[in-house]
């Protein structure tokens, strides 16, 4: 399933956020979640801002990884996602941030989707995935600076995408 409109991932439970006046990602999966019972699913987020919203709210879940790649809260919005955020009590370890620094460029997100993205699912074994594929990483974008290229988000959902039709027989659900 792909919805280019979607991926409001900054709005919370009790506020709107971040241009974002509800959190689509997280209704999908806690609907999901909700319907299946068991089912694990991987959240991946690879828009220049911390998903901030959705793993606020699966930070105490274990069936729910939440990988956010973005720019380092340093700079952008929202100023969350360091590394050391990794979930609270039984969702421990489940949420994975991946702050880059300014400029990082493809080769950078190349290296983050080999050598953390798709160990991460493969360790975590889901169900589903599911892809917040925000385009405001690439370097005509006039509010972050990671200067992704189109060939660099083609790697990454490339590798995403494999992923999933390894791991879970192609479930996958994108956002834009």
């Amino acid at each position: 399933a792909f919805n280019p409109a979607g991926g409001m991932h900054h709005a919370h439970a009790d506020r709107a956020a971040g241009f974002c006046i509800y959190n689509d990602p997280a209704v999908a999966i806690e609907c999901a979640t909700r319907e299946h019972a068991g089912l694990r699913v991987a959240y991946v987020d690879i828009d220049a801002h911390h998903g901030d919203g959705v793993e606020e709210a699966f930070r105490q879940r274990s069936d729910v990884l939440t990988l956010s790649v973005h720019e380092t809260g340093r700079y952008a919005y929202p100023g969350t996602g360091h590394v050391r955020d990794i979930g609270e009590g039984e969702g421990r370890g489940f949420a994975l941030n991946v702050p880059l620094p300014l400029y990082a460029g493809p080769e950078s997100f190349r290296l983050v989707t080999e050598r953390i993205i798709v160990p991460a699912l493969a360790a975590f074994r889901p169900d589903v995935v599911f892809l917040q594929a925000g385009a405001d990483a690439h370097s005509a974008d006039p509010l972050v600076q990671l200067e992704n290229t189109v060939e660099g988000f083609t790697d990454t959902v490339e590798g995403v995408v494999r992923a999933a039709d390894e791991l879970c027989d192609g479930r996958l659900v994108m956002t834009g």
